[in-house]
């Protein structure tokens, strides 16, 4: 069992090299041919029984994805900021879908591509290639040559949430502990996080009842996954970047860096490969 002593301890404590840099999600989608038009039939235009899927780089890391059912009827936008290889034609996407958190597993062929897993919203709408609730297979989509693609609608952006509405619903405002039933202490660090305003919170981690070991200055927020949230600021007027994993009763350090340096992953110890464990949320007196 491993708990993470302090931010400031950490930094010499979780030195690791920086591993190679991924692939953005623009050139992973490249690669497979993602980027385009797909649908059952190609030949007939976009309907409610012969979807489009339209997928469009906005930037290196953003690709959206409209389902159109119509030639300019466009049924819902997904903005997909993830894109991670399992194995061979396979991938692993992520992203929101009119501002819920969506994820799916995309098996791909020389033709086109199927949906093997989805969920939106914690909830699985694709399991094994198969529909939930109906169990039909999820159709393969053809890729579509540009003349047979529907035309979408312009690129949109959903607003922005704020700070403090990832913060709220994720239940990241408040106190967390290892032992909510002991007082803080060098074994047992409380994580206090509050609101400053709309856009701005602080995390202060406590050693003791009046003793704060560091405290990070939350500018940006932004949900990753359905389970995650990467948080940035400052932490002694130094740039940090922080991967949150969220659970029922708490939440765990999941990535670390600090001046731009990968101190932690995957909610390991870098130098072990021990779990870190999760903070409870502890109860408001």
């Amino acid at each position: 069992m491993i708990r993470v002593l302090s931010f400031a301890a950490s930094l010499a404590v979780l030195a690791i090299a920086a591993p190679a840099a991924a692939e953005t999600v623009k050139q992973m989608f490249e690669r497979y041919g993602l980027i385009g038009t797909f649908a059952l039939d190609c030949s007939r235009p976009a309907d409610g029984g012969n979807f489009y899927f339209v997928n469009r780089v906005l930037d290196d890391n953003t690709v959206q994805r409209d389902r159109m059912s119509g030639p300019s009827t466009r049924d819902f936008i997904a903005l997909l900021d993830r894109a991670e290889e399992l194995q061979p034609n396979e991938i692993r996407v992520g992203g929101n879908q009119d501002g819920s958190p969506v994820e799916g597993i995309w098996r791909i062929g020389p033709e086109g591509m199927a949906v093997w897993q989805a969920t939106q919203n914690k909830s699985t709408v694709v399991q094994d290639g198969k529909i939930v609730g109906t169990n039909n297979k999820f159709p393969f989509l053809n890729r579509c040559v540009a003349r047979a693609a529907a035309a979408p609608a312009p690129a949109v952006r959903p607003a922005a949430e704020t700070v403090k509405q990832v913060l709220e619903r994720y239940r990241m405002v408040g106190t967390f502990a290892y032992d909510c039933e002991q007082p803080a202490g060098g074994d047992n660090m409380y994580f206090v996080n509050r609101l400053v305003d709309d856009n701005n919170a602080q995390f202060d981690q406590m050693n003791g009842p009046t003793g704060r070991a560091a405290a990070i200055l939350v500018t940006a927020t932004e949900a990753i996954g359905p389970a995650k949230v990467r948080i940035k600021g400052t932490m002694d007027d130094a740039p940090v970047d922080i991967v949150w994993e969220i659970a029922k009763e708490g939440i765990r350090l999941f990535e670390f860096r600090f001046k731009g340096e990968v101190r932690m992953r995957d909610g390991k110890h870098p130098r072990t490969g021990n779990e870190v464990d999760f903070l409870n949320r502890c109860k408001t007196p």
